[in-house]
């Protein structure tokens, strides 16, 4: 217990030094308003690794790799916590950061047996052998516009396949055009529509699907009403 405490004062004071204590302090007001009501929508999307697939390169110079734990305080960059980073590393999961040079671009995370689902049974959605889910995707304001997400998402892809996954997953809000478009611009192909509600301690989770495919078995894993 004394060390989740220390935990989470640790990552409070860093979001204090970072965003302040007037926007820590709204942030957490509507963190606690979430937990009271919360109404989410997403789409859910699938990229083929294996297959034939659209190719977006990364631009001349920019490099991506694997982040390690002592890349971890560069997230921070990307306006992400460095101790959920170290977390995430020490539980198996896998950080990709873009760099030009020691610049760094972009940043995304991939899951391979379970990824953070708000809508899931706990929190957790338990993946099906060979997905990979992509999580998390972030560019830094001076490399916007310059194709680094979908170069690096093509990358990863390439890496996944190599490795014997065959599809790596993902999930946009609805309201996010500009991110569902450069998905699909990427490959993804659109597998289902997720709901979830909060109204107190009363949840509930639906997914529309087409088919019998993957978009089915993840509403299944979620426990959702299809």
């Amino acid at each position: 217990m004394g060390t989740e405490v220390t935990a989470v004062a640790r990552r409070t004071l860093s979001r204090v030094r970072h965003d302040g204590a007037w926007a820590t302090l709204a942030q957490a007001w509507n963190l606690a308003s979430k937990r009271v009501h919360l109404r989410e929508k997403h789409v859910w999307y699938e990229l083929g690794v294996s297959a034939e697939r659209p190719r977006r390169e990364l631009p001349p110079g920019v490099q991506l790799e694997r982040g390690g734990l002592d890349q971890a305080h560069r997230v921070e960059e990307l306006d992400q916590n460095p101790d959920a980073t170290r977390e995430r590393l020490g539980a198996g999961n896998t950080l990709w950061l873009a760099f030009d040079g020691d610049d760094l671009l972009f940043g995304c995370w991939t899951f391979s047996e379970r990824t953070p689902v708000l809508a899931a049974p706990g929190g957790w959605l338990h993946l099906p052998g060979g997905i990979a889910c992509l999580e998390d995707s972030a560019t830094t304001p001076v490399a916007r516009g310059r194709g680094i997400a979908p170069g690096s998402w093509t990358a990863i892809a390439d890496q996944l396949a190599g490795e014997g996954c065959t599809a790596m997953i993902t999930k946009v809000e609805v309201a996010n055009t500009a991110s569902r478009k450069a998905v699909v611009k990427s490959g993804f192909r659109e597998i289902g529509v997720m709901s979830y509600t909060r109204l107190g301690p009363r949840t509930r989770t639906s997914m529309q699907t087409a088919g019998d495919g993957l978009g089915a078995e993840l509403a299944k894993r979620l426990g959702a009403t299809t």
